[in-house]
């Protein structure tokens, strides 16, 4: 449930643009709560993905591939928190909703970066990080080794550069913070190996 500020989005979700959250299908269009549902993906359509932003699309693109984690984007000097993950940096690390209109957007500067990114794995989420892999300059660089007639990107180029979850925090500045014992357990499926 929506409270506080985040009361001004309540209903976003029941507009027919985003049927597909209301009934969720994973990336292989397998229903939720059939045999072989995968809930760490989603398919978004390519009739909601036409009408975004190219940076909206592209964040879109990200998420439908890690539906499960809260996905810090990365844009320009700031991380940014879109849709449902702005909820979550709202209600979990107190970050404050931008802007007036009816998208739900948080943020915070990139120095910032690991004291959020800490807080939110530690509060059981696991983090997404999409950092930018060019600047502006390099974009527009690209763009013009495209022949007469293709068409120019808009969006600079992002990519996954960590998952983040309690147990697989090592970045040293995190660690620092809050230096307690974390223990990740792995298990294999398969013959047992007879080596020594």
């Amino acid at each position: 449930a929506l409270g506080g500020d985040a009361v001004r989005f309540a209903g976003r979700y029941d507009s027919p643009e985003f049927s597909f959250l209301r009934n969720p299908r994973d990336a292989n269009r397998v229903a939720k709560g059939e045999p072989g549902y995968d809930p760490t993906t989603i398919y978004v359509p390519p009739s909601f993905l036409e009408k975004q932003t190219p940076s909206m699309r592209q964040w879109w693109e990200f998420k439908s591939k890690c539906f499960d984690a809260v996905m810090l984007f990365k844009m320009g000097k700031f991380y940014e928190l879109f849709e449902m993950d702005a909820h979550l940096g709202h209600s979990e690390v107190g970050l404050l909703y931008m802007g007036k209109d009816e998208k739900p957007h948080t943020g915070f500067p990139e120095k910032n970066y690991a004291r959020i990114a800490e807080a939110l794995a530690r509060k059981g989420h696991r983090v997404l990080v999409i950092e930018q892999v060019e600047t502006p300059a390099m974009l527009e660089a690209r763009n013009k080794l495209k022949k007469k007639g293709q068409p120019k990107e808009k969006v600079v180029r992002r990519e996954k550069c960590a998952l983040l979850s309690a147990g697989t925090i090592v970045d040293p500045e995190m660690l620092q913070a809050t230096p307690d014992a974390a223990y990740l357990l792995v298990l294999s499926e398969g013959e047992p190996s007879t080596s020594p």
